[in-house]
């Protein structure tokens, strides 16, 4: 079960990664960390496509847009930076939140943005404007992680109070709260078909949330802190960034750990899927971007 030789190291920062994403055409990583920049990576070509400067503090989180045009980031200097991909042109930078920039996400059709961030909201975007059109609350503490579901009428978030909440992204309401966590929720992540959400605690469990139904239909340890989660596109597995630094791999058939990837030299702190399922990337504590091969 335990790999561990890695496909290769695609490239590395100064400082600790603390985010990656796959780019939804599958020809680029991005990757942000310590070191206050967002690096893009030609992944066939195994090098560095692009640096791009401009945030004053570490980076949290980085996002592509669907059509891959655009590649944003957000972090500790509580801006969202946004580059074009081809030209490194920085054309925008939205300002509003008031605390650490935990997650970004686009909408599933690219024109609204969802922000959430330490201030215990949940910021939307018009990209059209760059405006703030919208801020949801309902958690008691720092908002960790946000997703939108594929038909862009939900987004669910978890944060520092244990909690994971469905919001309607039509009306901006709150829908449901899902209790159960013990300890601070990190990640979450629905599947692709949008009837299952996934979060991770601190707790070392992984809760798995039946949508409309609002109950647990499976919790599993993890024997270590899972910082960040995300379902395979196919949605036959979730796979982890654990503070051990081992990259977990679980079957959502029979709920079993079916991949245990070693090469991270401290935690992993954010993982990916490639579009094709057949990839994954993490970067970690170690400074180092990996990509494995899971099929």
């Amino acid at each position: 079960m335990e790999e561990e030789q890695s496909l290769r190291i695609l490239g590395h920062h100064s400082k600790s990664v603390t985010c990656v994403r796959w780019s939804p055409d599958g020809k680029y990583v991005a990757s942000g960390g310590e070191d206050k920049y967002l690096m893009l990576w030609d992944v066939e070509e195994g090098k560095q496509y692009r640096i791009l400067g401009g945030p004053q503090k570490t980076l949290t989180c980085v996002v592509w847009s669907p059509d891959t045009r655009y590649v944003g980031c957000g972090g500790e200097d509580l801006t969202i930076y946004f580059w074009e991909t081809h030209t490194g042109y920085l054309y925008r930078q939205l300002k509003g939140n008031t605390d650490k920039i935990t997650s970004v996400v686009y909408s599933p059709d690219g024109k609204l943005l969802a922000s959430s961030s330490i201030d215990r909201a949940i910021r939307i975007w018009d990209l059209s404007s760059g405006d703030c059109v919208m801020v949801l609350r309902g958690h008691e503490g720092g908002v960790l992680d946000i997703c939108w579901r594929s038909d862009g009428k939900v987004i669910a978030s978890c944060g520092e109070d244990k909690n994971v909440i469905l919001w309607n992204a039509e009306k901006w309401s709150m829908i449901w709260t899902l209790r159960g966590h013990i300890d601070k929720v990190k990640s979450v992540d629905f599947n692709p078909t949008g009837n299952l959400i996934a979060s991770s605690s601190n707790d070392k469990t992984i809760r798995i949330w039946m949508f409309g139904v609002w109950r647990t239909v499976k919790v599993f340890r993890t024997e270590a802190i899972v910082n960040d989660l995300r379902w395979s596109p196919d949605g036959k597995y979730i796979v982890g960034a654990c503070e051990d630094g081992s990259i977990r791999v679980w079957d959502t058939g029979s709920w079993e750990l079916v991949n245990k990837f070693v090469g991270h030299d401290g935690q992993a702190y954010s993982v990916d899927w490639s579009p094709d399922g057949k990839y994954i990337v993490s970067g970690g504590e170690d400074n180092n971007i990996i990509i494995w091969t899971f099929s």
